[in-house]
């Protein structure tokens, strides 16, 4: 099967309010094959928070069905079968279509909807949990030959082998890297970007404040200025936090008491609708995730956190490492990252270029869709569905522990 062939493209995915990572990929996925000329519709199994995004996804039908979070045989047969017409009244159109699916939850339900009317089913996992965490019928055992057909992706190599538990081989590329649409930057950030000293490096960062890395790199910072006492830095970190204990031990910390150097300035923007003049303001952008991926995508060069160890740096994206989630080589010092694109200016060219040169290659959506029109092709081309039968004492146990799970939620 081709991407071309393809007409209807329905995702199985577990929400789209609030904004987050996940619900924004969906987004941008959804919105790029409606401009393509794709029939989109998106199937959701939770709401969680305000529909921040709802004129976004404008002119895309939406069908909530709470029942999906359930695990299979938690819900009854007369229940499915109410759901296989509620499915079929929604969707309507199954020739030439495609299912995508987002996580374990619904890509079990997916894969059900898929066998009744044959169609193809694919399953594209946002996060990296390991298929073994998912402990409801139809196991690991499911998610093993959606693989192996060729129809399960992760977002990166690395992650793939989290969710399988075991190493892929180098040229393994059933993956989709997190994309971004550059478009989605206003011109303008809001509040609006501070102003600098003329002539300082101009360090960035946004994130959630509760990070440890901010504490990191704001001693990376000083560190760098007791070394480089001829030059002026400026750090500027967007983002907040709902722990105000958090916001006032850091502003006590590096705002109120006096710094140990004097060619240093912290700015604290708070929360920070980013725009383009963020990174047009910036020398070198410090961050990890798609904060990563949105620097990159204007120019600006980037040093990447080690998302597992907050004190230490992945390296220059675009030129050490080429993934936002996972070291693919050594680590570095935070401060000697941001040294060497100080005091090396072709070396922070190189970094913008190649950076940049990263993101069309790999991150732009564009180019997420043609790795999805590359690995639909390579998969299996015979439809071929899980048959959704377990024992009964399978089916009673999923039930007992869904109905624990469900109490330890309350509880908490």
């Amino acid at each position: 099967m081709m991407l071309e062939n393809i007409h209807n493209y329905y995702f199985f995915t577990e929400g789209v309010s609030n904004m987050g990572g996940a619900q924004l990929l969906v987004l941008r996925r959804a919105k790029f094959l409606k401009n393509k000329g794709f029939n989109v519709k998106i199937v959701i199994r939770k709401h969680r928070g305000n529909f921040i995004l709802r004129s976004k996804f404008e002119g895309i039908p939406l069908l909530f069905v709470p029942d999906f979070g359930k695990p299979f045989f938690c819900v009854g047969a007369s229940r499915r079968e109410q759901l296989v017409k509620t499915i079929s009244l929604f969707l309507f159109d199954f020739q030439n279509a495609i299912f995508e699916s987002h996580s374990y939850e619904e890509s079990v339900w997916a894969e059900y909807f898929a066998g009744i009317f044959k169609v193809k089913h694919v399953i594209y996992l946002m996060s990296d949990f390991p298929i073994t965490s998912f402990k409801y019928f139809p196991c690991k055992t499911f998610f093993i030959q959606k693989y192996k057909r060729g129809e399960l992706w992760s977002t990166s190599r690395i992650g793939l082998e989290h969710i399988l538990g075991q190493k892929v081989d180098i040229t393994n590329d059933k993956f989709i890297n997190v994309s971004f649409d550059e478009s989605e930057l206003s011109e303008i950030s809001s509040p609006p970007f501070p102003r600098c000293r003329d002539n300082s490096f101009v360090i960035s960062t946004v994130s959630r404040l509760d990070k440890s890395y901010i504490e990191h790199l704001i001693d990376a910072c000083i560190e760098i200025c007791k070394v480089d006492t001829d030059n002026y830095y400026d750090l500027v970190i967007g983002g907040g936090t709902q722990d105000q204990s958090r916001a006032k031990y850091l502003s006590n910390k590096f705002i109120n008491n006096k710094l140990p150097v004097n060619n240093l300035s912290i700015h604290f923007m708070g929360y920070v609708k980013l725009g383009k003049d963020f990174f047009e303001h910036t020398d070198i952008f410090v961050g990890m995730g798609t904060a990563s991926i949105n620097s990159i995508s204007q120019h600006c060069a980037t040093v990447n956190i080690d998302p597992f160890n907050f004190n230490k740096s992945s390296g220059v994206f675009g030129v050490d490492v080429y993934n936002f989630a996972y070291v693919e080589s050594e680590k570095f010092e935070i401060k000697d990252v941001i040294m060497k694109l100080c005091a090396d200016d072709k070396f922070r060219v190189r970094a913008q270029s190649e950076g940049y040169a990263l993101f069309v290659a790999e991150y732009s959506v564009e180019s997420s869709f043609k790795k999805t029109e590359k690995l639909i092709a390579d998969s299996e081309n015979d439809l071929r569905y899980f048959t959704m039968k377990s024992s009964l004492v399978n089916i009673i146990l999923d039930r007992l522990h869904y109905a624990f799970s469900r109490m330890l939620e309350v509880i908490h």
